[in-house]
This record gives structure tokens, sequence and C-alpha cells, in this order.
């Protein structure tokens, strides 16, 4: 049932809105791609729904991969200095999407360019999207860098609290959805089980 109501939410474009009749949202559509990649490797989709959710995945994918065309295009164009870092957390976020459907990737100059921005400025962003890029990273294979960089960065800027246990706290907590502090604490327990578990 559930999985019908997404499939009547979804839009012509692919994309997804924030409430039915809204326009299209990027982040939101990524959001829902990210819980049916969570799903799909718990085994908890519907095996009579497989059909239907390919085609949910692909047509959202391909609205998911224009975006970040057009961000890249859009660099191109205002003739920005492709050398730096060029990163925001909704970029970060398209790549962790992505990272749960590895057999699913086009093949493009955005993805490569904003997968080598993540692999190479990971150390300026903030302690949310440092744990996606780890989980990006790692499922990449690029376990090196995700293992031996990322993660000790992570861990090394918790707060250890006798009451409160343990957490993350960013200078840049705020309004955002990337600013959230549950949205962080919950990654990156996550993204830690997921390598903990690979790694056993």
């Amino acid at each position: 049932a559930a999985l019908d109501k997404l499939l009547q939410l979804q839009k012509d474009a692919g994309s997804f809105s924030w409430f039915k009749g809204g326009p299209d949202d990027r982040y939101i559509t990524q959001v829902i791609m990210t819980g049916i990649g969570k799903l799909q490797n718990l085994g908890a989709l519907p095996a009579d729904g497989k059909t239907d959710i390919q085609e949910m995945t692909r047509k959202a994918m391909d609205f998911a991969d224009a975006a970040i065309e057009r961000d890249y295009n859009d660099l191109i164009r205002f003739k920005a200095d492709l050398t730096k870092n060029n990163l925001s957390p909704i970029q970060v976020h398209y790549l962790f999407m992505r990272s749960y459907f590895p057999g699913n990737k086009k093949a493009s100059i955005a993805y490569a360019y904003y997968f080598n921005q993540a692999k190479k400025y990971w150390v300026e962003q903030s302690t949310y999207t440092k744990a996606m890029i780890a989980a990006i990273m790692y499922r990449s294979g690029e376990k090196d860098l995700a293992m031996q960089k990322i993660v000790p960065s992570i861990i090394e800027n918790a707060v250890q609290d006798k009451e409160a246990g343990m957490y993350w706290k960013d200078a840049g907590s705020g309004y955002y959805w990337y600013q959230n502090p549950l949205e962080r604490q919950a990654l990156i327990i996550e993204v830690m089980n997921e390598i903990a578990a690979k790694e056993k």
C-alpha cells in the first residue's frame, strides 16, 4: 500500500515533491531514493513490486542525474575554477544516494567531477557531510581513504559526555537539513555500523 502511494506521488519528470501537487524537489527525491536504497540493502522491498520499484528508481535517477549535470554545466558556464572546492551538501547527498545503487551509475563527467571533489575536499566539509563521504568512498572501493582518514577525523571531533554519551556538535548547526543534529547523529551511527559490520 505504501509503495502504491509512493508511485502515485512520483511526477512525470521522475521527481517527488514535499506534498502532492507541489513543485519538483531535488532534495526530497534524493531522500526517497536513499530510503529505497536502504530498504533494498535490507532485503525489505516487496518481491511483487520489483518491476514498479525499478521503473520508479530509473525515473528518479534520471531526474537526479539531470540536476547534477546542471550543477556542473553551471560551473562551466560561469567559468568557475574547477580545481577549487565547488562541493555543496546537495551534491554530496546525490553521491550518497547514488552509492546505494552501484550497478545503476551513469558514467558522466559531472558524476566523476563531484566524486573527485568529495575525495579531495572532504576535510573542508561538516561532520554530517564527512560521514556521507565516508560511506560514498567505502562503497566505491576507496576503503583506505574512508577508514584511515575520514572515519578517524569524524571520531576525533566527537564530544564525550558522561550523561549525554557520545555525540557530534558542528559550529554550523542551524536550520538546514544538513545542519540537523539528529540527522547527523543517526547518519554517523549508520555509517560506522555499516563499515564495522563489513570489516569483521
